[in-house]
């Protein structure tokens, strides 16, 4: 074929709704290479510029490779979207129910929250790599789909209904005392901000964990060394604060000292939410 002839072909096959990848290894393949929607060059030489892939092996293995890798980096894609959403309506639900009270979140809970857990955690839980066998059914390719907003409403419901919960559980117990209320805004140190903080820093964590889609697309969560240590670290951090109260740490964070039980009792609610949260994940996403 002459070169123009093997553009026109790729663009025909455009015209009645394929979607075409197209190999070349010279510059005779410039032009299909540019008109395909995916073009692999399997040469270093002229085809490479016009290629957006190029292969170092002259073998159409490298298709699949590129088919594998594309469908990772479309579902890591929907993923870290879901999971933006989610850390952003965990948040708002936790700023409601205290602006109830006239208070808010402090600023170092907001930098902790934004700092050491959503930033490290949404880079890492993209490192995933593909799976090894392609799927006989591609990824869901639309944003707006039934499985991917069900998905996310799912998670969203569960998240308020825990923290609804424990907001108002605290009112019920002995222990409690009504925080004072000046109308500012600035009402921080209270029982309902310390166990919100609590149950919400999971609750990102355990977001991260159930929007980390694995096979059949992408490679085990257990097999992302960084997303699993990061996700370790932040635990074990926010339940030594949580069971192991020290008096700088709680002044900075403006967190309450909370009682024995009401310590267990949290870490309780938190495995429960975890539990809760991973079904829907079997369910929906895999």
């Amino acid at each position: 074929m002459l070169p123009d002839q093997k553009q026109i072909l790729v663009e025909k096959f455009q015209e009645i709704g394929y979607c075409v990848s197209f190999c070349g290894d010279g510059a005779n393949d410039c032009g299909a290479l540019k008109s395909a929607d995916v073009g692999l060059s399997l040469s270093e030489a002229e085809a490479s510029v016009a290629a957006p892939f190029t292969s170092q092996d002259m073998d159409l293995k490298c298709v699949l490779n590129v088919i594998k890798e594309g469908r990772a980096a479309l579902v890591t894609n929907f993923s870290c979207f879901k999971y933006m959403a989610l850390y952003s309506l965990i948040q708002f639900t936790t700023v409601s129910l205290l602006y109830s009270l006239a208070g808010n979140l402090g600023d170092a809970q907001f930098l902790f929250i934004d700092l050491f857990l959503i930033l490290p955690i949404a880079v890492a839980m993209g490192r995933s790599g593909s799976y090894h066998k392609i799927h006989h059914k591609a990824p869901t390719s639309n944003l707006v789909s039934f499985k991917v907003l069900v998905s996310l409403i799912g998670q969203i419901i569960i998240q308020m209904l825990f923290q609804f919960y424990i907001f108002f559980w605290s009112r019920r117990q002995l222990w409690y005392e009504a925080p004072e209320q000046n109308g500012d805004g600035k009402t921080i140190l209270c029982y309902e901000n310390t166990l919100l903080f609590y149950i919400s820093c999971f609750q990102y964590i355990v977001g991260a964990l159930v929007f980390s889609v694995g096979p059949p697309y992408r490679q085990p969560i257990t097999t992302n060394t960084m997303f699993m240590s990061i996700s370790a670290l932040a635990s074990f951090l926010i339940l030594y604060m949580l069971f192991i109260p020290n008096v700088q740490l709680s002044t900075f964070m403006e967190l309450m000292d909370l009682p024995l039980s009401a310590r267990c009792y949290t870490l309780f609610i938190i495995i429960i939410n975890v539990i809760k949260r991973n079904p829907i994940r079997c369910q929906l996403c895999c």
